[in-house]
């Protein structure tokens, strides 16, 4: 199983995490590594970026419930990257004209991280 646990840009000040994990289900492994490091992830903001066909947009979909039971505030935008734009890149080939068609989307989705990470950051802020 490729699991892959990275730091991600500081958007609030505070330390974020990242998985990547290819398949249609959250993993045992997925799912310990989320509980032991929820309280980093609690009350924040978190964006998906996918690759592959479907399977990806299915694991992407399982880790947004995941996501939820943390307290994690996932936001709808997502980026998912197509099968062709990999195979192009494996071989060496041209994924300038895939990669292209994710501007727009990542540019969304980015905007609503930054506006969703900012929101969360003043309510964690503020005396509950």
């Amino acid at each position: 199983m490729p699991l892959l646990k990275a730091s991600t840009s500081r958007l609030d000040g505070e330390p974020e995490s990242a998985w990547t994990d290819y398949g249609p289900d959250v993993r045992c492994g997925s799912d310990s590594v989320a509980a032991a490091e929820s309280s980093e992830w609690n009350r924040k903001a978190a964006a998906f970026v996918s690759y592959g066909s479907a399977i990806g947009v299915r694991s992407v979909q399982q880790l947004r419930q995941t996501m939820t039971e943390l307290q994690v505030a996932t936001i709808r935008s997502s980026v998912h990257v197509p099968v062709a734009t990999l195979w192009a890149h494996y071989r060496g080939g041209d994924v300038d004209a895939g990669l292209a068609e994710l501007g727009k989307p990542a540019e969304a989705m980015i905007d609503e991280l930054l506006w969703s990470t900012a929101a969360l950051k003043t309510a964690r802020a503020s005396p509950s």
